[in-house]
């Protein structure tokens, strides 16, 4: 599966976005996102990191909730399907993961933990939820924490998360957007089917 990255936002600065390319093309091969969405060869996630505002009004438009959140994840379709497909021999879009640095930096701080590191856990988050894992009652939702502390597990033993951005404190904005609403780290992602413009949300 091929993984697009788009980083609309001018903070945080990116150091080295081959190796962010490199991590999220592991994490979808490791969450099985691959089996799921990846099955055609044009088939591509997208990875979009967007600003506090911004993710306020997709959290508004397709969850309901008022204010910022971390991740959300939407799934398109397969490619092939109908429903995600595209004239042309370039890639298909079958899933799309928004992450917010400005959340993931107020996290940061507050855990003790890096940018990158709360970055990189919630696209394993939002990948994990395209591949099929739930967290609405407590089994699947201990079964998915498990999941994701095996992958960044993996990950991390491979790549040095401190050379992702240029400056791992640098200020990425106030969330500034309303209050920060439930984490689908603690509450369910909703997914997205988009057909010719129309989007239908229902919940995993």
């Amino acid at each position: 599966m091929k993984v697009l990255l788009s980083k609309p936002v001018r903070l945080p600065r990116l150091r080295n976005r081959r190796l962010l390319l490199r991590l999220l093309h592991e994490a979808a091969h490791l969450s099985g996102l691959d089996a799921s969405l990846g099955r055609d060869p044009r088939a591509a996630l997208q990875v979009v990191l967007v600003g506090a505002r911004t993710m306020a009004r997709l959290n508004a438009a397709f969850l309901g909730h008022q204010g910022c959140t971390d991740v959300l994840a939407f799934a398109l379709g397969e490619a092939g399907d109908g429903a995600a497909d595209e004239p042309g021999d370039g890639p298909v879009v079958v899933g799309e993961v928004y992450i917010c640095p400005a959340v993931a930096a107020e996290a940061a701080r507050r855990f003790g933990t890096s940018l990158a590191d709360e970055c990189v856990l919630y696209a394993v988050h939002g990948m994990l939820h395209l591949a099929g894992y739930d967290d609405t009652t407590p089994a699947a939702r201990r079964a998915m924490r498990r999941a994701e502390r095996r992958l960044l597990q993996r990950l991390r033993d491979n790549a040095d998360f401190g050379a992702i951005f240029a400056d791992a404190s640098a200020d990425t904005g106030a969330v500034g957007a309303g209050p920060v609403s439930p984490s689908p780290l603690t509450a369910p992602v909703r997914r997205a089917r988009q057909h010719h413009g129309k989007t239908n949300t229902y919940g995993v």
